[in-house]
């Protein structure tokens, strides 16, 4: 999802402090107690928190309902010349980086994929014909939770269907894959959405998370006096390696997960599209590689596997 920075700071001015809740728990895991840590250089009311339960840093002030649907009135995806609708440049480069970590049961009749946050359902049915490509026997049905209301065609196998918001998918519906892809970041209450993604994720399944991690570096930064955006408010979670290893040990939400994947996230941009985003990305993932323990990368993927 992109907002320009002059959008989000015209936000901040519209709703000023009165628009925005007090964040009194984590809407992750339910905990009360937080870390104060930097605060906002554009706004002396803002400040990060951490929560000491589950390590997902957010905010003391976050949008209401009533104002992330305001927020999303506004939303921009990236586009292609077809069409498609998703929050990744290339979702062909995307969609060949999760088939190479989503497996899928080549003896499956049916392929069930959840996308949750995913537009029209572009990068979904992207990664669905990488399978059909390799010869895989089966039928696949994408269900697409988002706020907007285009949705991919059928097409040959692939049968789409979308629904909104993500509490309104039909029980007892179970998928094989879920892809929730730089969506998490923006929902006033992912505890919910973890809660509702995980039981209907079916067991041996696969899910895919992708959130931006940008806390260590704005804290960096800070130090030489540079100010990053961390494009809030429709960024108001922040969740790395310490939040996404620990959540399978989270009481009510993450039992049955095994985490099998946990590293920093693929490079959003390509270097034809934007240089250079897309090399400052390579070079400050690179060390991560050699020195585990690097917090400086932008951004953290994982996938779980339901037992």
């Amino acid at each position: 999802m992109r907002f320009s920075a002059h959008h989000r700071k015209k936000m901040g001015e519209l709703f000023g402090v009165e628009g925005f809740a007090k964040t009194e728990k984590c809407n992750v895991c339910g905990g009360t107690y937080f870390e104060r840590m930097l605060p906002s250089a554009d706004n002396k009311d803002l400040y990060f928190i951490r929560c000491r339960r589950c390590n997902a840093i957010t905010y003391n002030l976050v949008p209401t309902a009533e104002i992330q649907k305001k927020i999303y009135e506004n939303y921009d995806y990236w586009g292609d010349a077809e069409g498609g609708q998703y929050t990744f440049s290339g979702e062909d480069r995307f969609a060949k980086h999760l088939y190479a970590i989503l497996p899928v049961s080549r003896d499956a009749g049916t392929i069930r994929i959840l996308d949750f946050g995913g537009g029209d359902g572009s990068l979904a049915k992207a990664f669905a014909e990488n399978h059909l490509n390799s010869g895989i026997d089966a039928d696949i049905e994408i269900d697409v939770v988002d706020y907007g209301d285009n949705i991919c065609p059928d097409s040959g196998r692939m049968r789409f269907r979308k629904t909104f918001p993500i509490s309104s998918l039909e029980d007892g519906r179970m998928y094989d894959i879920i892809i929730a892809s730089a969506v998490m970041e923006h929902l006033d209450n992912p505890g919910e959405a973890f809660r509702i993604l995980f039981a209907h994720l079916k067991k041996s399944g696969s899910v895919y998370f992708r959130t931006p991690y940008m806390y260590p570096l704005y804290s960096l930064m800070r130090r030489f006096g540079v100010n990053m955006d961390m494009e809030w408010p429709d960024h108001i979670w922040d969740m790395g390696k310490e939040f996404w290893e620990g959540l399978p040990g989270i009481p009510g939400i993450g039992e049955g997960l095994k985490c099998v994947l946990s590293r920093p996230s693929i490079v959003e941009k390509t270097l034809k599209s934007d240089f250079g985003v897309a090399a400052a990305s390579h070079i400050m993932k690179a060390p991560w590689h050699l020195f585990h323990g690097w917090p400086y990368v932008g951004g953290w993927e994982c996938v779980y596997v339901k037992e």
